[in-house]
C-alpha cells in the first residue's frame, strides 16, 4: 500500500508541474529583458527594440499595457536596449541606458510622465547597473575607460544632481582595461552589494590575438568605504553570463561562465559553487523567502531551469524554449518562478508551475513536493502541539519575508491580517509551510 500511495504521489507531482507561456510583445522586441515587482503588485518589464533602439516598459493589469520611453538610444557596438531597470519600494521607477555616443541617459518616472537626465559620467563601458535604496534614492554603476585606464564609479542622485565616488580603479599600462558592473542589490540593511569584472589586454602581438586576464569580484559598501573581494580570476579567460542573489541573511550566491581562449574555447557555467552547464548564453538568480535558490539561463538546449534548496539542485522540466537570449527572473507571491525572455519573436513570460520539487541526485519526491501547496485559513490558523506536548515557537511571514505575527500552541487569530500568502516557519529545524488566508 505504501508503495502505491508513493506512486500516486509521484504521478500527482509529475502532473502538477508545468510552464504556462504568454507572449508579452512582438518581433523585434526584448533586448536587455528586466523584469520587476511593483509595491502595487503589478508586474513591470522593460525591453529595448534590436532595430529602432527604442526602450519600452510594459506592465500586466489584467492584461498587458505598453508605453515607450522619450530616451534616444543609438544603436552602436554595445546594441540597443536598456542597460538597468529598477523600481524601489515606494513604487519609485528609472531606467538607466546609453547613447550613441556611450553618454549615459538615466530615465525617472514621475507620476505619469518620465524625466531622462544625462549622468555626468563621460563615455562610459560596457554593463551599467541601477538600484533605489530604502530612502528612494537612485544609485548607479558604471565603469569608465580612458587611455591604459579605468575606474568603477557609483554616482547617487539628490534632487537633480549626482554624487559621485569610485570603487575600484586601475591602470596597468595595457592598451586595453575594462570595468563593468555586472549586478548590483541592497539588502535589507540597506547596504550596497556589487558584483563587477575587470580585464585587461596585454597585447599578445605575437600571436596575433588578444592576451586577456579576466577577474571577478564582489563589492560591498560600509559606511564610506568599500570593501571587495576577489571571486575568481583567469588568464586568457572570459568570464561572462555573470548574475547574483541575496538570501534573507544577506549571502551572495554567484553565476558566472568562463572561456578560455588558449586552446580553443570550452566554457564552464558555475552557479553557487557547482559546475551546472556548458555554453551558457545569459543566466540569472533569485532567492524566494524560504532561501531556495531559482536559477534560469539560456543553453545549447534552450531556456533552462532549476531550484536548490538544503544543498541539493532539483531539476523538473524545463519550459521547452529554443533560441533564447536575455533573460530575467522573478517570484510571484506563491515563490513560483517567473522567466522574462526574449527570442526572434518577441518577449514572453514562463510562469512555472509547482516546478521546484524533483531532485536530480535521487530522482524522488522531496518534501517540497509532497507537502500541500498551501493550508487555507479564513480567521483562525490552528496550530497542533508536537510530540513533546507542545509545539515550539513559529513565526508566520509575509511574502516579503517580514514577521508578521508569533503563532501559539491552539487557535491563532488572523482575522487582522490581509488576505494573501504567507509562511509558517518552526524555529526548531527551519521548515516552512505555505498558509493562504482567505476572506
Amino acid at each position: 500500500m505504501k508503495s502505491v500511495a508513493l506512486l500516486v504521489a509521484l504521478v500527482a507531482a509529475a502532473l502538477a508541474q508545468h510552464w504556462d507561456i504568454e507572449q508579452v510583445d512582438s518581433a523585434g522586441w526584448g533586448v536587455g529583458v528586466q523584469m520587476r515587482w511593483h509595491p502595487d503588485g503589478r508586474l513591470f518589464l522593460c525591453y529595448g527594440n534590436s532595430t529602432s533602439g527604442a526602450v519600452r516598459l510594459a506592465w500586466m493589469d489584467s492584461s498587458w499595457h505598453r508605453c515607450d520611453l522619450p530616451v534616444a538610444v543609438g544603436l552602436n557596438l554595445w546594441g540597443a536596449g536598456p542597460q538597468a531597470f529598477d523600481v524601489g519600494k515606494r513604487g519609485e521607477m528609472a531606467v538607466v541606458c546609453r547613447d550613441s555616443l556611450g553618454h549615459l541617459l538615466y530615465a525617472e518616472r514621475d507620476q505619469d510622465t518620465w524625466v531622462v537626465d544625462t549622468v555626468p559620467a563621460g563615455t562610459v563601458d560596457f554593463r551599467t547597473w541601477v538600484a533605489f535604496d530604502t530612502s528612494a534614492l537612485p544609485n548607479v554603476v558604471y565603469g569608465m575607460a580612458a587611455a591604459h585606464s579605468a575606474v568603477l564609479m557609483h554616482g547617487v542622485r539628490l534632487d537633480t544632481s549626482w554624487v559621485n565616488d569610485s570603487v575600484d580603479w586601475s591602470s596597468p599600462g595595457w592598451p586595453y582595461v575594462d570595468y563593468a558592473c555586472q549586478w548590483a542589490r541592497f539588502d535589507r540593511f540597506d547596504k550596497l552589494h556589487l558584483v563587477y569584472t575587470f580585464s585587461y589586454d596585454m597585447g599578445d602581438d605575437s600571436t596575433e590575438r588578444p592576451y586577456w586576464e579576466a577577474y571577478l569580484y564582489e563589492a560591498r559598501k560600509d559606511g564610506n568605504s568599500w570593501r571587495r573581494e576577489l571571486v575568481t580570476a583567469g588568464v586568457y579567460t572570459y568570464i561572462r553570463s555573470v548574475s547574483a542573489a541575496l538570501d534573507t541573511a544577506g549571502h551572495m550566491s554567484f553565476s558566472y561562465s568562463t572561456s578560455q581562449m588558449i586552446p580553443p574555447p570550452c566554457p564552464s557555467f558555475y552557479c553557487d559553487g557547482d559546475q551546472i552547464d556548458t555554453s551558457v548564453g545569459d543566466a540569472t538568480l533569485a532567492y524566494d523567502v524560504l532561501n531556495r535558490l531559482h536559477l534560469a539561463y539560456s543553453s545549447a538546449s534552450g531556456l533552462a531551469y532549476r531550484c536548490k534548496a538544503d544543498g541539493v539542485w532539483y531539476v523538473p522540466p524545463g519550459p521547452g524554449v529554443d533560441s533564447v537570449e536575455y533573460i530575467d527572473i522573478a517570484l510571484d507571491s506563491l515563490q513560483e518562478p517567473l522567466i522574462a525572455y526574449s527570442t526572434p519573436g518577441g518577449v514572453w513570460l514562463a510562469h512555472g508551475i509547482d516546478v521546484a520539487g524533483q531532485s536530480e541526485e535521487r530522482g524522488e519526491p522531496t518534501a517540497y513536493s509532497l507537502q500541500p501547496t498551501a493550508s487555507i485559513v479564513r480567521n483562525v490558523l490552528f496550530l497542533p502541539v508536537n510530540g513533546e506536548g507542545r509545539m515550539a515557537r513559529s513565526e508566520l511571514m509575509d511574502a516579503s519575508g517580514r514577521r508578521v505575527m508569533v503563532l501559539k500552541t491552539g487557535a491563532n487569530d488572523v482575522r487582522q491580517l490581509r488576505a494573501g500568502v504567507y509562511f509558517m516557519r518552526e524555529s526548531t529545524d527551519g521548515r516552512t509551510r505555505k498558509v493562504l488566508i482567505a476572506r
